[in-house]
């Protein structure tokens, strides 16, 4: 039905026109509800396509416009008032009374049958699944969920699990680090301290990431198995490129703000974007070297890139057409390189762009620069 509402609503605005023309010169007065009412029905209308058009990625999944399923309905009632309004009093009762009967025992029907989610509300896996998740506990457990392939057990799960550890009021248990920050809120998100605690874990349930791991993991939630988190090291001159290492960047290198890796490099989106690599403190008087791009949809297009290394700023990159892919060298700092665990490479990009805003495609993503990969050497 929702797909007959522009047409209900059109069918409702076109016999408030009649009406309007039938009543214009004669003494009786339409009802003051019609016009506020099409005009909010036509309102609502244009917000879910808009909403469809920029706000949901995914159409499949309808529950996303399920505050839109009243329109119908609604416009079905005033188009049977907007006809019903000339008849008589007692048709009109009788009418209200017909309808009404109709549609009680079907809504009553309706209301009975549960929701396609309702099993999550009494899975009976959750409380073990919490009880392994708790056994990693050494401050906050880090996450990052894996969003490229069965995607659905692993929100689903998580989000079991950390709503059950909220009702036995159980101190913060895990932190979203990279994928579906939007449905844990933003105090789930990990914080850069949390980050430093080093009990990080990388959540998947496909068996060629694990493959590519060399690794057991940690637990194994039917499926739904965690590892901890190794970021690669980088010995002297070794190119670590992405077309032959996609797994290991979507899991280990690239922290937030990029997109899957696809083909022989990766995008990032939106202004701030960063990575994470191993860097062998004997080499710090090397210079890290990235290969990249940056998204210049139009001839006279240009991109900024400030970068940082450990919160050290390394330097700027100038993009433009006569200048784009190309390998850029840092030189890695005193400081930048020395302390323990990975470094921390950050880039904010000044004006990130859409394809879909630049006329090349529906792409609603906003891309900033192409990563194609990273070396260490001299």
């Amino acid at each position: 039905s929702i797909h007959l509402t522009p047409v209900l609503v059109a069918i409702f605005a076109l016999l408030l026109f009649a009406r309007e023309r039938n009543n214009a010169g004669s003494s009786q007065s339409a009802p003051n509800y019609d016009k506020p009412a099409a005009i909010v029905l036509l309102l609502a209308t244009v917000a879910l396509l808009l909403y469809a058009m920029y706000g949901i990625d995914d159409l499949n999944y309808n529950y996303i416009g399920l505050f839109y399923y009243a329109v119908p309905g609604f416009t079905v009632a005033l188009i049977v008032a907007s006809l019903m309004m000339p008849r008589s009093r007692i048709t009109k009762v009788i009418v209200a009374l017909i309808v009404a009967g109709a549609a009680l025992p079907y809504t009553l029907r309706q209301a009975a049958i549960p929701t396609a989610y309702a099993p999550n509300y009494h899975d009976a896996r959750i409380a073990p699944y919490f009880g392994q998740v708790l056994s990693l506990k050494n401050g906050v457990i880090a996450l990052d969920l894996d969003n490229s392939k069965d995607w659905g057990p692993i929100w689903s799960t998580l989000l079991g699990i950390e709503i059950y550890a909220a009702r036995h009021e159980t101190e913060q248990l895990f932190c979203i680090n990279k994928n579906w920050h939007i449905s844990f809120g933003v105090n789930a998100r990990c914080t850069e301290q949390q980050l430093l605690q080093g009990n990080r874990y990388v959540v998947s349930t496909s068996t060629q990431f694990a493959e590519s791991l060399h690794q057991s993991s940690a637990i194994d939630l039917g499926g739904i198995r965690f590892y901890k988190f190794h970021a690669p090291t980088l010995a002297q001159n070794q190119i670590l490129d992405v077309a032959s290492n996609q797994t290991l960047y979507a899991s280990s290198v690239l922290n937030k703000g990029w997109s899957i890796p696809d083909g022989n490099f990766v995008w990032s989106e939106g202004s701030n974007a960063t990575l994470a690599v191993n860097v062998d403190p004997q080499l710090s008087s090397a210079q890290l070297k990235l290969d990249m791009s940056a998204f210049l949809p139009k001839p006279g297009s240009q991109q900024q890139v400030a970068v940082f290394i450990n919160h050290i700023e390394a330097g700027n990159i100038h993009f433009d057409t006569n200048n784009n892919r190309g390998v850029r060298a840092f030189k890695l700092l005193p400081g930048m390189a020395e302390k323990a665990g990975p470094i921390s490479v950050e880039f904010r990009i000044r004006e990130p762009l859409s394809p879909q805003s630049a006329g090349l495609g529906a792409d609603p993503r906003m891309l900033g620069i192409a990563l194609y990969s990273i070396a260490v050497g001299e």
